[in-house]
């Protein structure tokens, strides 16, 4: 009997930051932007849920722990992504004050909820 050994795909943090970026959209954790004038467009908040794998035994925790954050940045992106969305709907080109948040929600954490929100704004050339 051999061992098989799982591998694990790479997130690729520079695809990542590349993707994000390449939608000509603004993304500040801070409210203040002195250098540019702005229109406050509303509050956005999108939440986007990853189920999680609960086994009890688990062939290979490291494994897990991988495929695990891996899904968590994936999440993070389709969040970050689906509110640029939204404030473009809505006129915008950015937001201010962006917020991440994690949980871990339902019987046993049985998935992970990722909310980004923040205030989309209108941020003139």
């Amino acid at each position: 009997e051999k061992d098989t050994i799982e591998a694990i795909p790479f997130f690729n943090e520079k695809d990542s930051n590349e993707l994000i970026n390449s939608h000509n959209f603004y993304y500040l954790t801070g409210t203040d932007i002195k250098t540019r004038d702005y229109e406050n467009i509303g509050f956005f908040s999108i939440t986007t849920v990853i189920d999680r794998n609960t086994h009890l035994v688990k062939a290979s925790p490291q494994n897990t722990e991988k495929k695990e954050l891996n899904a968590l940045k994936k999440g993070k992106d389709r969040c970050l992504i689906k509110l640029a969305h939204e404030i473009r709907k809505s006129g915008g080109n950015g937001v201010i004050n962006l917020e991440i948040n994690y949980f871990l929600n339902g019987l046993g954490g049985s998935s992970f909820q990722i909310v980004a929100s923040g205030i989309g704004v209108k941020i003139k050339e």
